[in-house]
């Protein structure tokens, strides 16, 4: 926290656990130097930080979990208005022409807000969002949308494409001031995204290609997992069920509930086809489930797999198959379609992320020091391995020039599919949160900073 302030005679220390105490300094002979006033006590915690600003009429502006202004009596240190700007600060406040320029952290975001308040009112006029990992993109043609973590959306089109900075946002979700969980999100067909947030207003934002927010039914319980399209239908993992989230102009449908008694909490869901999607528990149980329209619309349970190990990584898919990684350092393929094993691999090392499908090449790391290649068309025989030397895969993608490979670190590598011999390698400068995927202008690669790299392929 802030080193002490002080004004006029007024001295401010804060201390642990948001307190702040008050003393009267005096230079006068035969009164003492510092003389004890009123204490303010914040509700953070120990390790909450504090920062300070001075002002006239015996006023200290603070920064720790909001923005606040106290007012120093002759017996008291207390808030003269509701605390504003939610977020654990991140750097001492700044006063400049009637404004406090106050930067913050939210608990969903690992972005840092900067937003410009007045002084005087507490109201703000504008605030810059730093730092926003991306969560989704969709692209149709030239036209993407995308989502970061600070629930920013960007279209990006054809004159966009050639900027170096673009800083214009389509829209902002008006998350809750209250949010702590992080968002969650996905493309959901029809060059849209769908994003959902948990208490205490659990919601989903529907997006559309102009960016625009197109709808935002609130949920009936907290999402689970990302939102997922089952043929025509936006999906919701939750507490216990499956929900189908309506779309205009289409009608109610049955949910998927899981049978009585079962508690399972659902660790993500994967489209696994035209009318169907592959959903695994956190405690190992892998369901098929379809979208029926007989007797009447619903969804419903086609088949389930008990691994007999917990799951702890998200699902890997491409259109054919779709790989699981359990604590039993086990990859288990199904196919998508049949719903059937095509295979099993027991590991060494455990799996360190989840496993990346491209095709028929199940991608698994282990240890966080080799990349395995399973030939998923032949019982997940061994194609090749690859070492990583300490950073993750974060993304595969096939295409006529190789298998192209991200890695979070960001070295992007082309590699022969088959015995796994790089043909290419680059590094994107920066680290990197997803990718690499394909748009109408090439091959791209995002970075943690929401920055598209463009990948030239040999």
């Amino acid at each position: 926290f802030d080193e002490p302030v002080i004004r006029g005679r007024d001295l401010f220390i804060p201390s642990s656990g948001e307190r702040i105490s008050s003393f009267s300094v005096s230079d006068d002979p035969g009164q003492p130097p510092l003389t004890p006033g009123p204490n303010y006590q914040g509700k953070g915690g120990d390790d909450i930080p504090i920062h300070m600003l001075p002002g006239p009429d015996r006023q200290l502006w603070i920064a720790t979990v909001a923005l606040a202004r106290l007012r120093l009596t002759t017996d008291a240190l207390q808030p003269d208005s509701d605390p504003v700007a939610n977020g654990v600060s991140t750097q001492p406040l700044v006063y400049e022409a009637g404004y406090l320029f106050n930067a913050r952290q939210r608990p969903y975001s690992n972005a840092v807000v900067l937003t410009r308040t007045d002084r005087d009112e507490l109201t703000s006029d504008w605030q810059a969002v730093l730092g926003s990992a991306p969560l989704a993109f969709a692209n149709a043609g030239d036209m993407m949308v995308s989502v970061n973590d600070a629930g920013v959306v960007f279209r990006v089109g054809d004159r966009q494409w050639g900027e170096k900075f673009y800083s214009t946002a389509a829209s902002r979700l008006p998350v809750h001031e209250e949010l702590v969980t992080p968002l969650a999100a996905a493309a959901v067909g029809g060059n849209r995204l769908a994003i959902v947030c948990g208490n205490p207003e659990p919601r989903c934002w529907i997006v559309g290609p102009s960016g625009q927010i197109e709808g935002s039914p609130q949920l009936p319980d907290v999402p689970e997992a990302a939102p997922v399209m089952i043929g025509d239908r936006l999906v919701v993992p939750m507490a216990g069920r499956l929900k189908a989230i309506k779309l205009s102009p289409q009608s109610t449908i049955q949910d998927f509930v899981l049978p009585t008694g079962e508690t399972h909490r659902w660790k993500d869901v994967k489209s696994s086809g035209s009318d169907r999607a592959i959903a695994v528990t956190e405690d190992g149980i892998v369901m098929q489930i379809r979208l029926l329209s007989s007797p009447k619309t619903n969804l419903a349970e086609a088949g389930r797999i008990e691994l007999g190990a917990s799951v702890m990584l998200p699902l890997g898919a491409s259109e054919k198959f779709v790989a699981v990684v359990d604590s039993s350092q086990r990859v288990t393929v199904l196919n998508a379609d049949l719903f059937e094993r095509v295979g099993t691999r027991i590991f060494e090392l455990a799996p360190t992320s989840a496993p990346v499908v491209v095709g028929s090449h199940v991608l698994v790391e282990t240890g966080l020091a080799e990349l395995h290649s399973l030939n998923a068309d032949e019982g997940l025989t061994s194609r090749w391995t690859m070492p990583l030397n300490g950073s993750p895969l974060i993304g595969g993608l096939e295409t006529p020039a190789g298998l192209v490979l991200a890695q979070q670190n960001g070295t992007v590598s082309v590699v022969n599919p088959e015995n796994g011999e790089v043909k290419f390698r680059m590094s994107a400068g920066r680290m990197l949160a997803m990718g690499p995927f394909v748009t109408s202008r090439g091959v791209f690669v995002a970075t943690i900073d929401n920055t598209l790299v463009p990948i030239q392929l040999p």
